[in-house]
């Protein structure tokens, strides 16, 4: 440890050990110190660099990022040191150890340790929920990669946390240099432009397009077997996406097959960003049509009987093993209006697992958006020919009713748990969210039936 730094303080005089050194960057390192509290350094080489760095901390502290998984600036350190204070974050990783195994590792043994393709869609359906949070607030994250997207080591937790947030600014017309090379716009690699949210979204496609597939978007074999320009070229958009519909001349023999992890509104996502979204930003689906997207993929991903992996439930058999699904019961979300008679708006599928608890979150069961958050609504149980069982965690009533007869109400009291009699084709129940007199949410439940294949 360099001496200097041993121990430093921030603006109130505490003083902050720095016991371990955590990581280090070309412009700052972070420690780890005690109670938790980690502290990140800048190394800057200017007077002028430095307050513009302190002026730009003191004015992410005074952002409004309530309900924003970010690691904020807790306090400034005191001069001649420019840094801050923040949460130490140790049950936490990169998402990047979700994008390549380790040498020697078997790829798909590895990919389903690792919590497989339902819990790859989840998390970065929360990181990208939590972009949009930021650009609903008129706050571009400036600089996403997958090293400053934190997830939990846990494979029983799905916590996400955004950090280094040194740069969340308003949308910039100015030529901001925030960028990492492989994940930046290549209007913000090449200087032709600023951060916006448009930019955001392509780091974003680009984060979730490695962790899915486990191959970088524009590292082809020309870059893998190429010179270090062809580098360059690929991060500043000259070269084609590797899964181009048309120009062949980048592909790659890298990543998972797509189909088996990309369920068709995915490709469809990245094919926008890549191709036309590639150069023209204003044509690059939004981080709001990401989170849709990929809520609704890990909604409908189902564990195969056959191996280790995940497939869509509306496939009839697993894509990596060939193993026959049966019909999969399939939860429909509606609306209830107190003056119409049958609900309305089906507005997502979710795909229940057959003797296993499905928990149905905020996100899903609320039509107030305050409501959603990471602890579940419900916990459902289904076993064909037998029950379904609903667990209701509180605080407020859950309400059973037959699907035929909607006024027969039951009710599962807050911490409370129920078991109905299932029917052997599909459950004649619905799951209600909220008074029969209200506007809210429930589930039904029906049999998929119709297969098809994703392309």
């Amino acid at each position: 440890m360099n001496a200097a730094y041993q121990v430093v303080r921030d603006e109130r005089g505490r003083p902050l050990p720095l016991i371990r050194l955590v990581g280090k960057g070309g412009q700052a390192s972070v420690w780890a110190s005690e109670g938790r509290i980690a502290v990140k350094l800048w190394h800057a080489r200017t007077r002028r660099a430095a307050e513009r760095l302190r002026s730009r901390i003191g004015v992410v502290r005074r952002l409004d990022l309530a309900g924003v998984p970010v690691s904020r600036p807790l306090e400034l350190l005191a001069l001649p040191e420019i840094g801050y204070s923040m949460e130490l974050l140790e049950d936490m990783t990169p998402i990047q150890h979700l994008a390549s195994a380790a040498a020697g590792r078997d790829l798909l043994e590895w990919y389903a340790e690792t919590g497989g393709l339902p819990r790859r869609l989840r998390l970065l359906a929360q990181t990208a929920d939590a972009f949009a949070s930021l650009h609903a607030r008129g706050v571009v994250y400036a600089d996403p990669s997958p090293a400053n997207v934190l997830v939990s080591c846990s494979q029983d937790q799905e916590e996400v946390r955004l950090i280094d947030v040194d740069f969340l600014q308003s949308e910039s017309v100015v030529l901001d240099r925030v960028a990492t090379p492989g994940y930046a716009a290549p209007e913000v690699i090449t200087g032709r432009g600023g951060v916006t949210g448009s930019s955001d979204a392509f780091a974003f496609a680009v984060i979730a397009f490695e962790t899915l597939t486990l191959a970088h978007p524009f590292l082809g074999d020309q870059v893998h077997n190429g010179d270090p320009d062809m580098l360059e070229r690929a991060y500043a958009g000259e070269l084609p996406w590797i899964d181009h519909p048309e120009d062949e001349s980048n592909r790659s023999r890298y990543g998972l097959p797509r189909p088996n992890v990309l369920a068709s509104v995915l490709q469809r996502l990245a094919t926008a960003t890549f191709v036309d979204g590639q150069t023209h930003p204003r044509q690059r689906p939004s981080i709001g049509a990401w989170s849709s997207a990929l809520h609704g993929a890990a909604d409908m991903a189902l564990p195969c009987a056959g191996c280790p992996q995940a497939k869509d439930a509306r496939l009839a058999a697993c894509p990596w093993c060939g193993t026959p699904a049966p019909d999969p019961l399939v939860a429909t979300v509606h609306v209830a209006l107190p003056d119409q008679a049958e609900p309305v708006s089906a507005r997502a599928a979710l795909a229940v697992p057959t003797a296993e608890w499905l928990a149905i979150t905020g996100r899903t069961a609320y039509l107030d958006r305050t409501r959603h958050g990471p602890e579940p609504a419900a916990w459902l149980l289904f076993r064909p020919a037998d029950r379904l069982t609903v667990r209701n965690p509180g605080p407020a009533p859950l309400w059973l009713t037959p699907q035929r007869d909607e006024s027969n109400v039951i009710v599962v009291e807050a911490g409370d748990e129920l078991s109905v009699p299932a029917d052997a084709t599909a459950p004649r129940w619905a799951v209600h969210f909220g008074l029969p007199q209200e506007p809210h949410r429930l589930i039904r439940f029906f049999r998929l039936r119709t297969r098809r294949s994703e392309t």
